[in-house]
């Protein structure tokens, strides 16, 4: 009976653990914004290949407009 008991507490308090994090959460405001992305892979050999991975965002409110290029080789 004892491990039933010590389940059913521990269930508890994370239900109520859970209900006071979801209580504190708030969504931030809401804005504007436009993810767009560009993926492509290029096969150099059989054994290498590149990828080019470019985000770019736009936040409407703000007049925002930012890119990020990443580059990655992969040897397989």
């Amino acid at each position: 009976m004892d491990e039933r008991r010590r389940r059913v507490r521990t269930g508890c308090a994370a239900l109520l653990i859970w209900l006071a994090a979801a209580a504190v959460a708030r969504a931030e405001p809401r804005s504007k914004e436009f993810w767009r992305e560009v993926d492509t892979w290029l096969r150099v050999s059989n054994s290498w290949r590149l990828s080019v991975f470019v985000p770019i965002a736009e936040n409407l409110d703000a007049q925002y407009r930012g890119a990020r290029p990443v580059l990655v080789s992969r040897y397989s």
